[in-house]
């Protein structure tokens, strides 16, 4: 009976009469080229989208960011400035800044419509409001001016309820008439 050879230095090993190379980079394993070559480009494709999604999120997609800002506006009359995508109960801003011709008479008239009170829940405006009026489905608050003719700021501090897209318009009563603008919100979990 011959024993199995065994050279050291690496380069052959017979055993029962079969001599095989031996790697001299390291152990004698099967390689599987084909299912690492997958598995390499299931790495790729995973790294390329956890790049996407934390690039998307610094931009503003899942919450505030550049690209979740957004205004709208009535020339002259006012300007909206709101996030376009929010948390379920998160308190986010809805920012008006009214011009001096909405201003002139003393008193403002506001309102928000039926739509956007039902998906948020309005938890403060900033400066109070004199009083609330509903109206036609819409619910006015209306504001003294300390100076008329002077441009005034109103924030209203809101929390969405509803998850999912919602529409809703925001306006002014003035003396030229009603003035709106409409702002669309997407609402994450």
């Amino acid at each position: 009976m011959q024993q199995p050879s065994l050279w050291v230095a690496g380069i052959v090993v017979a055993h029962r009469g079969r001599v095989d190379p031996v790697r001299s980079e390291g152990l004698e394993l099967e390689e599987h080229v084909g299912f690492q070559r997958r598995d390499w480009l299931a790495q790729r494709i995973a790294w390329v989208l956890m790049v996407l999604f934390v690039g998307a999120a610094a931009v503003g997609l899942f919450g505030s960011g550049p690209l979740s800002r957004a205004r709208a506006d009535v020339p002259g009359l006012m300007t909206l400035e709101y996030d376009r995508f929010g948390r379920l109960e998160t308190t986010e801003a809805l920012k008006v800044r009214l011009e001096p011709a909405a201003t002139r008479g003393g008193t403002v008239r506001l309102w928000v419509t039926r739509e956007f009170l039902e998906s948020a829940r309005v938890e403060s405006v900033v400066p109070p409001p004199t009083r609330v009026e509903l109206a036609d489905g819409r619910l006015v608050y209306v504001f003294d001016v300390d100076e008329p003719g002077v441009p005034m700021n109103v924030t209203f501090n809101v929390q969405p309820e509803e998850i999912g897209r919602s529409e809703a318009r925001l306006g002014l009563d003035s003396a030229a008439g009603r003035r709106d603008v409409a702002f669309r919100r997407f609402v994450y979990p």
